[in-house]
């Protein structure tokens, strides 16, 4: 019949002496073969190479930034414990703490354990039989298993086989107020994405049990390439342990690759009129809404060719996949049972019944049997590019918070800053406040990677240098807040110019957006039309006040001199236009300059002009009101007939009246009461 599957627990194992955790290790150096190793507790930046294992242990502080270092009892500090079970980390505070287990490849396959060793670290360990301490593990979002401690020298372990999503691993432990939760160790392998074809994106495989039947003592690494730990059987009566020195062959449609030095053993019955029996049940202690879903491989091979042997398999009761023929293991070569599809039972009781057939003439045998249950993933998840972003983003400025396990995902776990939305299905950040979060360096181009992203604010950190051009990406961003950071590079033309996107940046160190931005080029084109209307009124003004001034003012009488008009005189040079301060002269002067009025370069009706030269070579012109001028007229006709005669002797005049292309040319204008 199909199985139907359910989730289980880990079960743990009390290691007593040296010869059960004895390995063949293939050298003293280091293991370089992608595995991470995590010795949890270990002091910051430490590490150390294991004897037994072969495997170089790393401190978790790069891999987790909260909770406690302790080191396990010294009355506990025995050599048949594991090295990395001398200490531990434990977690006081906080209902979830993540582990992320990195690097990883996404789509990749890998085998992740967990192991937990009590060892009275906190020196309440004697109570853990009347309240046993408990907590739950958590594969990222998914529930994992419940550890339920009660003895202070057993190892307590919890193994999963995982398709990565993204380029890590999260894995969470979540106090349920049964005590405070810890681990001892973590450990990532990576595995062929061939094997355990029940592991896939949508689900991953929790080991509840493996056993290595008939053999003595604990098989991993090197022995399995992928590390997994096949412990030997207990002791069960009615078995017998049977093995062999050949070399074992393996089928290329080999999806389970058991080790051969696991095929090498095996158990066997003494007649064929007994059944092999092997049960579990589902963990006591579980969520009342996990209901587990197992898979079950069992291995065998053949150690003889004299002899016929057959049997079938028999789960609770029901013949294991009733439409193929009975098993008739090969000789030397690893084969194996295997559940297409998981089984599930009510009763929480599971045993698998091994029969020899009617034509067989030997008992049922076995090497190993796996039990595996799903971690079931539900249909919500936070996108992975979202959730890839942000672990970049943690690691590149080295956040602390709680940012740990899914930025999104389960509510009430939300990384502080964060705002997410969900449609139901795929949750997305929709906005990312990390102001004031004492961040250093550059912006992070990971943050392009958050396409839903609306609203971004790194205000009042340390950033410096330019913004990437990435963030450009951002078609939904409607907000993006940099001020007060020490930013001194552009800022990209796309995101000064959006219509759509407010952009607060700070111009100590000048106009980031280099007068790109709307509103900043707004004012600049507002400021121009001001200043140039002002001018332009200043010198209508300015104009305006020379003609009005030169017609109607009407000098005071000061005898002894010649009174000059109060406007500016001006002259242009080279294209700028220069003027010179008014001047007064005294009759005497005036005579002098114009040696004694004998250079006539003109006459009106109102008096002669004589020219003029000062002492330092400027030219100038006077025109004497004559006091037989015409009847009635005034100072301004006098005014208008100076002009008159200078623009008709110089043709060089730019302007009408007083702009001669002479170096300088003063305009006196008096009246016949100080030229007797």
């Amino acid at each position: 019949m199909s199985l139907k599957g359910m989730v289980c627990t880990i079960p743990y194992f009390i290691i007593l002496a040296a010869a059960l955790l004895h390995v063949h290790v293939q050298s003293e150096t280091s293991l370089d073969d992608g595995f991470i190793s995590i010795d949890c507790g270990l002091p910051s930046g430490s590490s150390y190479l294991d004897e037994k294992t072969g495997f170089n242990y790393t401190s978790d502080d790069g891999y987790i930034n909260t909770g406690e270092n302790h080191n396990i009892s010294a009355e506990y500090n025995a050599n048949e414990l594991l090295r990395s079970s001398l200490n531990l980390r434990s977690f006081p505070n906080g209902g979830r703490n993540c582990y992320t287990l990195s690097p990883a490849t996404a789509s990749y396959k890998y085998l992740v354990r967990a192991t937990f060793v009590h060892g009275n670290y906190n020196g309440n360990g004697r109570d853990l039989i009347r309240s046993p301490l408990a907590f739950d593990v958590y594969m990222g979002l998914h529930f994992w298993d419940r550890i339920s401690i009660t003895s202070m020298t057993e190892i307590y372990s919890a193994e999963a086989i995982v398709v990565a999503e993204v380029g890590f691993v999260s894995v969470c432990l979540i106090g349920i107020g049964s005590g405070t939760p810890f681990v001892s160790s973590m450990e990532m392998r990576p595995m062929k994405s061939s094997l355990y074809p029940a592991a896939m994106n949508n689900q991953s495989l929790a080991l509840q049990e493996r056993r290595s039947l008939g053999a003595s003592n604990l098989v991993r690494y090197p022995d399995d390439p992928y590390d997994r730990l096949w412990w030997p059987s207990e002791t069960t009566s009615g078995w017998l342990n049977i093995s062999t020195t050949g070399a074992i062959k393996r089928y290329e449609t080999d999806k389970i690759e058991v080790p051969i030095r696991v095929l090498q053993t095996a158990i066997t019955l003494p007649t064929t009129s007994i059944p092999l029996n092997f049960s579990w049940a589902v963990p006591s202690g579980w969520p009342t809404t996990v209901q587990p879903q197992y898979f079950l491989n069992v291995h065998y091979t053949e150690y003889q060719k004299e002899q016929l042997r057959k049997f079938d398999i028999y789960y609770n009761s029901f013949l294991w996949d009733g439409d193929t023929p009975p098993i008739s293991p090969a000789y030397l070569f690893a084969d194996y049972k295997s559940a297409v599809s998981s089984f599930s039972d009510t009763s929480g009781f599971y045993n698998v019944c091994i029969v020899a057939t009617n034509t067989s003439m030997l008992p049922p045998m076995i090497s190993a049997y796996e039990i595996y249950y799903l971690i079931q993933h539900d249909d919500t998840a936070t996108d992975p590019e979202d959730v890839q972003a942000m672990m970049n983003i943690k690691t590149d400025y080295q956040v602390g918070k709680n940012w740990m396990g899914d930025p999104c995902l389960p509510i009430n776990y939300t990384w502080i800053g964060l705002t997410c939305r969900s449609d139901g299905v795929t949750s997305t950040i929709k906005a990312l406040d990390m102001s004031h979060s004492d961040l250093q360096g550059a912006i992070s181009s990971q943050f392009s990677l958050l396409k839903s992203l609306q609203y971004l604010n790194l205000s009042y950190n340390r950033l410096n240098g330019s913004v990437p051009d990435s963030l450009t990406n951002l078609l939904s961003l409607r907000v993006l807040d940099l001020s007060g950071n020490h930013l001194n590079g552009p800022i990209p033309e796309s995101l000064c110019t959006s219509q759509s996107l407010t952009l607060r940046y700070d111009t100590t160190n000048g106009d980031l957006c280099n007068g790109k931005s709307p509103e900043k080029k707004n004012t600049l084109i507002l400021v121009i039309v001001i200043a140039v209307t002002v001018v332009i009124l200043a010198l209508l003004a300015c104009t305006l006040t020379l003609i009005c001034f030169c017609k109607k003012q009407v000098p005071s009488v000061r005898p002894g001199c010649v009174d000059l008009p109060d406007p500016k005189n001006q002259e242009v040079l080279k294209g700028h236009v220069q003027t010179s301060d008014s001047r007064e002269f005294t009759y005497m002067e005036l005579a002098a300059i114009t040696n004694n009025f004998t250079a006539c370069i003109g006459e009106g009706g109102y008096g002669s002009v004589f020219h003029g030269q000062l002492k330092d070579g400027t030219q100038l012109a006077v025109k004497m009101h004559s006091s037989t001028s015409e009847t009635g007229k005034g100072m301004a006709e006098f005014l208008a007939e100076a002009e008159m005669q200078l623009f008709r002797h110089w043709d060089g005049v730019t302007e009408h009246g007083l702009h001669l292309k002479l170096p300088k040319v003063w305009t006196t204008c008096t009246r016949d009461a100080y030229y007797q």
